[in-house]
Order: C-alpha cells, then structure tokens, then sequence
C-alpha cells in the first residue's frame, strides 16, 4: 500500500514539475522501491536458502 501511495505522490510531483521526470523521478522510484521493497528480497532470501 506504501508503495502504491508513493507512486501517485511521485507521479503528481512529476506533473506538477515536468523537468523530474527526465532527472530526478527516475532516480528516486529506483531507490524508492528499492528500500521498499527490501521485506520481500529478505523473505525470498529466506526461501531460497531453505530449499
């Protein structure tokens, strides 16, 4: 659900200041998703280190 807030935030931001896209949006849903995402790289560690 937070990464789906943080998409819309990061798409209206965008709007809002066009240059973003090219330089700076890209860039921070990257690192963004990265760290939200960083509880499922650890469960998928878990599984595959336990098969």
């Amino acid at each position: 659900m937070t990464f789906i807030i943080a998409t819309i935030v990061l798409i209206i931001v965008s709007l809002k200041w066009p240059g973003m896209i090219l330089f700076l949006s890209p860039g921070i849903y990257m690192v963004g998703a990265d760290r939200l995402s960083q509880r499922w790289y650890d469960k998928i560690d878990k599984m595959l280190g336990a098969a």
